[in-house]
């Protein structure tokens, strides 16, 4: 049985779960659609950060409560943080391919 706590736990991680899915899925349709998107190595790079914290941060916490292993402090921060520079990374590509498109 699942208390508060976790199960509280479990809808944050699986908010930032569906909405990093709707990102790769876009990054990776983006780069599989057009020869100029695909050549921005910091799109891949990013995408490449968004698995990583994905597994890192919400995988972590969902290991955590479905076996009862109790949070590891250290991973799941390291996760949001690659998450972080994965979305700021987004900025200079679309930077990036605006200049490619024009």
């Amino acid at each position: 049985m699942v208390n508060d706590e976790d199960f509280r736990f479990l809808i944050t991680a699986m908010s930032y779960n569906q909405i990093n899915a709707v990102v790769i899925s876009t990054i990776g349709l983006l780069m599989l659609g057009s020869d100029k998107v695909s050549n921005v190595s910091i799109l891949t790079w990013s995408c490449g950060l968004f698995i990583i914290g994905t597994l890192l941060f919400n995988f972590s916490i969902y290991l955590s409560v479905l076996i009862d292993f109790p949070r590891n402090p250290n991973v799941i921060p390291v996760g949001g943080i690659t998450m972080m520079f994965s979305w700021l990374m987004l900025l200079p590509t679309g930077v990036l391919v605006r200049k490619k498109l024009s």
